[in-house]
């Protein structure tokens, strides 16, 4: 079985912004935060590969969670291949 990490930034996101009863946009993370705009991006886009503590960190303030509720682990099949599985991320299905 092949794994990958995933992270849960836009779902979380879209938790918060319900809970919250306002649209939450990239804009308002990144004066909320501090957090770079492409870092931003790239975290609500699913496309990050390394996992910087302070980022994390930021996340977690942001989000109010754990890093544990940030990421899952989901068993993946390449989309060119689906016959031979690996590793392949997926760009979040959750826009903001």
């Amino acid at each position: 079985m092949t794994e990958a990490v995933k992270n849960r930034v836009a779902e979380l996101v879209a938790q918060k912004s319900r809970r919250e009863g306002r649209k939450i946009t990239q804009d308002d993370i990144f004066t909320e935060t501090g957090l770079g705009r492409s870092t931003i991006y790239e975290w609500m886009a699913n496309k990050v590969t390394r996992f910087d503590g302070k980022v994390l960190m930021a996340w977690c303030d942001y989000l109010n969670c754990a890093i544990s509720d940030i990421f899952v682990r989901e068993e993946v099949v390449s989309p060119e291949h689906p016959e031979q599985k690996a590793y392949y991320m997926e760009a979040s299905p959750f826009p903001v």
